[in-house]
């Protein structure tokens, strides 16, 4: 059974991305090293290592909260989308972008 696209028009979203391409994915999480272990952990049940190109971090003006955006060679649309419901899954996720 396929689950809902996380998208509400996944086939214009497709048509953007122009896969394969290199994806910008933003998340914002609870700050500590637990959360990014999870954070990378659940990326790569995706895709594998190589495809992350790029990682950035940066905290927020509290310290409670860190972004995150990783730039993903996609070669497919279930990548994408795996990677947004993966990373949505997160119970110290906050956002997902």
């Amino acid at each position: 059974m396929n689950e809902p696209s996380v998208f509400k028009n996944p086939e214009a979203v497709e048509r953007c991305l122009e896969l394969p391409n290199l994806i910008s994915f933003r998340f914002v999480g609870s700050s500590g090293h637990r959360y990014y272990s999870q954070l990378l952990g659940a990326i790569e049940g995706v895709v594998q290592v190589a495809q992350i190109k790029r990682q950035f971090q940066r905290s927020s003006s509290g310290g409670r909260y860190i972004s995150y955006r990783f730039d993903i060679f996609c070669t497919e649309m279930n990548e994408v989308e795996g990677i947004y419901r993966a990373v949505g899954k997160l119970p110290d996720t906050k956002f997902v972008l």
